[in-house]
């Protein structure tokens, strides 16, 4: 029994010299254990790089992105494992793409006729307590949609520690097992494999796996605001 739905938790995080309160989305802080995995120092790495490439201090990266000092110095040093919600404000306070931030790998630019492919063991991957994500088609910089691979891993309330919320549309599609889908204005909905649903991603919304197995969803969100094609390579 999951219990009764819960008003999702809104966490305000330090304001920035520009006065504005910032929603801190999604690290899971370590307590200062050895269990940081490398995928999570690389991020990171990108990110304290591309701050560095702009001459930016944390405090600079934090009015840009509204995400709290504390919590980029954590990503930057590998303390934290976070959320595509904080890598996507980071990305758009650094002004540019979400990918960007996983590798520093090939970009392919915008233009007509793109296609890319991604193999078994191709997907960018990080994680947290409540998922594991693997990102597709991580090589095409300048898109309106980031498709994503979601393991469920959070099993009650509890468990999750922050409610996703960002903008543009998300398109939801059960690959494996059975979740709850739970929304800031709905009731909670049932999902199987092969069932779906499509929300307004800038609703407070989380994921919880209610089968005995693995649950695993397709998540592809959707956005105008994730348009980089102004940015030079």
């Amino acid at each position: 029994d999951l219990g009764p739905e819960r008003e999702p938790d809104r966490n305000p995080v330090c304001s920035c010299a520009l006065g504005k309160a910032a929603l801190e989305i999604g690290p899971v802080d370590f307590g200062g254990k050895c269990s940081m995995d490398l995928k999570t120092i690389q991020i990171g790495e990108h990110i304290k790089s591309l701050r560095n490439e702009r001459a930016w201090t944390l405090q600079d990266l934090c009015q840009k992105s509204g995400v709290s000092i504390s919590t980029l110095s954590k990503i930057e040093n590998g303390q934290v494992a976070t959320s595509f919600d904080t890598l996507l404000k980071v990305s758009r306070g650094l002004g540019t793409s979400f990918d960007a931030i996983l590798t520093r790998g090939t970009n392919i630019g915008g233009g007509d006729g793109r296609m890319t492919v991604t193999r078994l063991d191709e997907a960018l991957n990080f994680s947290n307590s409540m998922y594991e994500y693997a990102v597709h088609s991580g090589e095409l910089r300048q898109k309106h949609m980031i498709p994503l691979v979601m393991e469920i891993k959070a099993r009650s309330l509890e468990q999750i520690t922050s409610w996703s919320s960002h903008e543009g549309e998300e398109f939801i599609y059960v690959v494996k097992g059975k979740i709850l889908l739970y929304t800031e204005y709905y009731e909670p909905r049932a999902l199987a494999a092969g069932e779906s649903a499509y929300i307004d991603s800038k609703m407070q919304h989380a994921f919880l796996n209610r089968g005995k197995g693995m649950a695993q969803i397709l998540s592809i969100c959707f956005s105008s605001g994730l348009d980089f094609s102004s940015l030079e390579d």
